[in-house]
């Protein structure tokens, strides 16, 4: 991963918070999102990181850590792979007050009694605002309203926000954000993906990787078809923290998922979910249903536009039964006969152009003769 000072064009040991805003405030103008969206992201993903190593950069460690860390910084070179990562809090439930009390009976009416969906957000959100007056420790929060719930991700997905998940990650807690990452993953919330990767990112080095590495696979697997960057740039990130062992075997097992999504990048939104949910069930060995109206519309946008130069092409050759299969190759080769340039109708003008010239020069060559 590119060294976002650099980017920014800072020096890493002086730059103020104040000077990273204006770098990037600089850089944007350069850089817009909707004429250089991959410039833009490089910008807005050192940003983060040099913001975030700014503000956080020793907090929770202890003496000796914060040494080699500032020590390593000095010299401009990597952290050690075996420096200690951010440690697990306690886990000890705390005596709930009055308030929290109220507002989880709020919670618990506004769900089973008035079910209306703008009072359940309402009074969720009065919970989440009594917990941090209150002081209430993340893991008996989580715990709570995933409880009051029913652990039902489907329902609770609706309401929960990126930044109370990442919150939990930071604690270890992943069995929430697994449950509502499955959730947005099959149903294709793509929005609400790639926000949580996005904070995700600029907290990772509050996570501590042993509890959360799974949860943060499985958010790269759920971004990647949608956001192929994003997701190469959170796994690059905590591939720099976490042993080289683990590092070398998270880019293993992800490996074939960032090159489908790098193929996939460019398919229209409207096929992606059909795709994602095809490779799903092809690791699984599920029978995938090619008649319904999604798969062939899928299907008929790669015949009318991608050919065998694409590389996504023999993977979905490899996927589909014989009679799609002759399809796509029919397709293929009449993409493939449509590309090649007939000469002749370019040629053909100028050749009689060439001849008209040669006959006037001659003419002309003719009359100084005679």
């Amino acid at each position: 991963m590119e060294d976002p000072w650099q980017i920014l064009v800072l020096d890493r040991h002086t730059a103020t918070e104040r000077d990273v805003k204006a770098a990037y405030a600089r850089l944007l103008k350069q850089h817009r999102p909707d004429r250089d969206p991959e410039g833009f992201r490089r910008v807005r993903l050192a940003y983060e990181r040099a913001l975030n190593g700014i503000r956080k950069s020793d907090d929770g460690g202890d003496e000796k850590v914060a040494a080699t860390r500032q020590a390593h910084a000095d010299r401009s070179e990597p952290l050690p792979r075996d420096l200690p990562g951010p440690r697990m809090p306690k886990r000890e439930d705390q005596p709930v007050s009055a308030g929290w009390d109220a507002a989880l009976h709020r919670l618990r009416e506004a769900l089973e009694v008035d079910g209306r969906r703008e009072s359940i957000q309402s009074a969720w959100q009065a919970f989440v605002r009594q917990s941090r007056v209150d002081r209430m420790p993340m893991h008996q929060e989580a715990a709570t309203v995933w409880e009051v719930f029913g652990k039902d991700a489907g329902w609770f997905a609706d309401f929960v926000t990126g930044s109370w998940l990442v919150r939990c990650i930071e604690q270890g807690l992943v069995e929430v954000p697994a449950a509502v990452i499955a959730h947005w993953d099959a149903s294709g919330n793509t929005a609400k993906l790639i926000a949580l990767a996005e904070e995700l990112v600029i907290e990772m080095r509050q996570v501590p990787w042993e509890e959360s590495l799974g949860v943060i696979q499985q958010l790269a697997r759920a971004v990647v078809y949608w956001d192929a960057l994003l997701a190469k740039d959170m796994v690059d990130l905590v591939c720099e923290l976490i042993p080289d062992g683990e590092a070398k075997k998270l880019r293993v097992e992800l490996k074939d998922d960032l090159a489908r999504g790098r193929m996939f990048q460019d398919v229209p939104e409207a096929h992606k979910l059909f795709w994602r949910q095809v490779m799903k069930k092809s690791d699984a060995a599920e029978e995938v249903d090619w008649n319904v109206r999604a798969a062939q519309t899928a299907l008929a946008w790669v015949r009318q536009n991608r050919g065998t130069s694409w590389d996504g092409y023999e993977v979905i050759r490899e996927l589909v039964p014989p009679k799609e299969k002759a399809k796509l190759d029919d397709a293929a080769r009449k993409l493939a006969n449509h590309d090649k340039v007939e000469w002749w109708p370019i040629i053909s003008p100028w050749l009689g152009k060439l001849a008209v010239l040669s006959v006037l020069i001659l003419l002309k060559a003719c009359s100084k003769w005679f």
